[in-house]
Parts: structure tokens; sequence; C-alpha cells
């Protein structure tokens, strides 16, 4: 559905914003976090700190593997964290109000 907003609410809609301001459907972390769930995923799988836990416990004796499996679980849920953060400034970063705006001209 590729339809400029003012065509589908057939013209009905009035725009207002302020320059420098910035608007997105949903925005930051909750479009991160929802609907960039896979990208957070993917950049948090290929982290090198969770990678390397990841293979450490893979390669561990049975004694070891509880204990690597908390920290693995410890550190991918601050690098999930940190990249939430990342994708959610890149979302943001793109999704400025003029180029919102830009879509009822």
């Amino acid at each position: 559905m590729n339809k400029p907003l003012d065509k589908i609410f057939g013209g009905a809609m009035q725009v207002a914003a302020v320059a420098g301001s910035y608007a997105s459907v949903i925005g930051g972390v909750p479009a991160a976090a929802v609907v960039f769930a896979r990208e957070v995923d993917a950049r948090t799988k290929s982290d090198p700190r969770v990678k390397e836990l990841q293979e450490q416990l893979e390669q561990a004796v049975e004694t070891r593997k509880a204990a690597l499996q908390g920290k693995l679980n410890e550190i991918s849920t601050l690098v999930r964290s940190e990249k939430v953060g990342e994708v959610a400034s890149e979302f943001d970063h793109i999704h400025t109000v003029e180029r919102a705006a830009g879509w009822f001209h």
C-alpha cells in the first residue's frame, strides 16, 4: 500500500509540524523492539561478545555449561538493549517531520 496518506483520507487531513522535530507512527525504542525485532535479534547474535560466549558454551564441558549459559543470558540481554537503542536512533534519524510532511505535498 504505497498510497499517500492524503489520498487515503480523501484530502481531509491537515498536517502541522515544528521544524527540526521528529515524527513516526511508532518511533524510537518501541519501533526497534517491535517492528525491527528481527534486525535487533540479528545484530545481537552477531555481536562479538555474544558470539564468543556462544562458542565457549558449545565447546564447554558439562560442568561449565550452566555457568556459561547464565553469563550468555546476561550478556545477550545487555547487548540486545544496546542494539535496540542503535536501531531506534537510526529509525528516528531517518523519520523526520519534514519527511513525513512531504507525503502531503
